[in-house]
């Protein structure tokens, strides 16, 4: 949760942490802080090339292309893909929904 000095925690942070659930206080702009978080994201975007599509669609398709490509092939662990190196980490082909996660 980002906030700047003098801020105050938001109803959410306080609801948050009044069920004993850890608050991360980031300060805010400032992406170097959470390189792990940051780091991905910039890599799809520059992959996905944004501003080449006319549509959300069209963009959707091509960050969820550039996220196989980055799984599947792309090297990531001694030259091996993310998918090679952990295989148990494919997708389930399942559709995810908010009823299988509570």
């Amino acid at each position: 949760m980002g906030l700047g000095a003098g801020d105050l925690p938001t109803d959410l942070a306080w609801w948050l942490i009044g069920l004993e659930v850890a608050v991360d206080w980031d300060p805010p702009r400032r992406p170097q802080d959470k390189g792990v978080v940051e780091r991905p994201q910039g890599t799809a975007k520059r992959w996905a090339e944004p501003s080449a599509w006319a549509s959300a669609a069209e963009l959707q398709r091509r960050l969820e292309e550039m996220d196989d490509v980055q799984r599947r092939e792309y090297p990531s662990v001694r030259g091996r893909s993310r998918l090679e190196a952990f295989p148990k980490l494919a997708p389930s082909g399942r559709a995810s929904s908010w009823a299988c996660e509570r």
